[in-house]
């Protein structure tokens, strides 16, 4: 293979499914991302690495309509079943006569960042039951002096 020392390093992870969606081949960074060797892989259905299997059904879906993801999230576990979150670029593997005969992508780690996403969202919403808090009570306030006068 002529690219294989590319294929070999490349930090995130390559890969190609048949259309019956067994994984044909894979790149070897797959093992620091999920604990698989490829050969564990290898002519095993994708969905293994699915936290939920019917997520491949949206994926499929969207490279129906448009021939190509990119930057689509998804859930994934790892052979510990730890989930991670991975950004996934595929489009349709496409024979000479231009026949789909499976998908090609890669997948990169995106964990760090939907948990960073995930403490604002969190953070904001603390911090908007505050500030409501915060305004019933002034109102509250407000009436009762309003009362007074």
């Amino acid at each position: 293979m002529k690219y294989k020392k590319i294929f070999d390093t490349v930090q995130d992870v390559f890969f190609q499914t048949d259309t019956d969606g067994n994984i044909t081949e894979i790149s070897p960074s797959i093992e620091r991302y999920s604990g698989y060797k490829p050969e564990e892989l290898i002519g095993k259905p994708v969905e293994m690495v699915y936290s939920n299997p019917e997520d491949r059904n949206y994926l499929l879906k969207e490279i129906g309509e448009k021939g190509e993801v990119v930057d689509y999230v998804l859930k994934l576990k790892t052979k510990k079943e730890d989930l991670i979150y991975s950004s996934i670029n595929v489009q349709l593997l496409l024979d000479s006569k231009n026949k789909p005969i499976g998908i090609e992508g890669t997948l990169r780690d995106v964990t760090e960042r939907k948990k960073g996403e995930e403490a604002i969202r969190k953070s904001e919403e603390k911090y908007r039951n505050i500030v409501e808090k915060f305004l019933k009570v002034s109102n509250e306030i407000l009436i009762e002096i309003n009362k007074k006068d």
